[in-house]
């Protein structure tokens, strides 16, 4: 997420979502011109909704809208302020949603054949103990960890997780 909606800022969202190897066969989207210009420089294949007519974007209206509402809930529950931490929110439902486990398997390892998500799964916002950077200095006769609220998961390009979490 980015504060602006720039055709770069577009562009790089479109290749961290899809990955390195990841071939796209076809692309769909609403007839704004950020996505539609990125996808043609991109050279992705392109379908377009009907311009001022939402019910022919059903599928996607409902997933930005399930975004939009999952990432607030996090915000409530965490007691975090909404309007520094919303892209985090909803980048973290996004992903807690497809390490989630629905009838025996993710949507994780549907698409990287990977298992089971081997991180830990934590709500939005929850007090953790972390280990600090190497630059932070920590007396040697206390916890080797600090108090911290966890804001996510480092994902790669194509949503494979690093195995960091910030």
């Amino acid at each position: 997420p980015k504060t602006t909606k720039t055709t770069e800022h577009t562009i790089e969202a479109m290749q961290h979502f899809c990955g390195p190897r990841d071939r796209i066969a076809s692309f769909y989207c609403d007839n704004v011109p950020e996505p539609v210009s990125s996808a043609r420089k991109l050279k992705w294949r392109l379908s377009t909704a009907t311009t001022d007519m939402p019910q022919t974007n059903g599928v996607a209206e409902n997933c930005v809208r399930l975004t939009k509402e999952g990432g607030g809930c996090g915000i409530v529950q965490s007691g975090l302020n909404a309007s520094t931490f919303r892209p985090e929110a909803r980048q973290h439902y996004c992903f807690s949603t497809d390490i989630a486990i629905i009838d025996g398997d993710s949507a994780y390892n549907r698409r990287h054949r990977a298992g089971r998500f081997k991180g830990l799964s934590f709500p939005f916002g929850a007090p953790v103990d972390f280990m600090p950077q190497n630059d932070t200095r920590v007396e040697s006769m206390v916890s080797k960890t600090v108090p911290g609220v966890f804001i996510g998961y480092h994902v790669n390009a194509g949503g494979l997780w690093s195995g960091d979490y910030y």
